[in-house]
């Protein structure tokens, strides 16, 4: 098995910039256009998340998580501790 390459940049602007170009467009700093030149959330995105079509932040899929962060750090962790 080799080293995984992503395949798709879905995503690839990160929670931080969302939030912050959401920030933007609510207070009327910035149109959904210029938040889109500037910090590289598609607009589609910026009016799903503005008309609250989206219920979590961040979460690329359909499926959560079961273990927060820390919990899945340890497993893995633990997996290569014993491998």
């Amino acid at each position: 098995m080799g080293k995984y390459c992503r395949k798709s940049t879905r995503g690839s602007y990160g929670v931080d910039k969302l939030k912050e170009a959401l920030c933007k467009v609510q207070a009327g700093e910035l149109s959904k256009r210029k938040a889109e030149a500037v910090y590289g959330v598609p607009r589609k995105t910026l009016s799903r998340h503005l008309s609250g079509k989206v219920a979590k932040m961040g979460n690329l899929g359909r499926y959560d998580s079961i273990f927060g962060k820390e919990v899945e750090l340890a497993l893995v962790d633990h997996a290569l501790k014993f491998s």
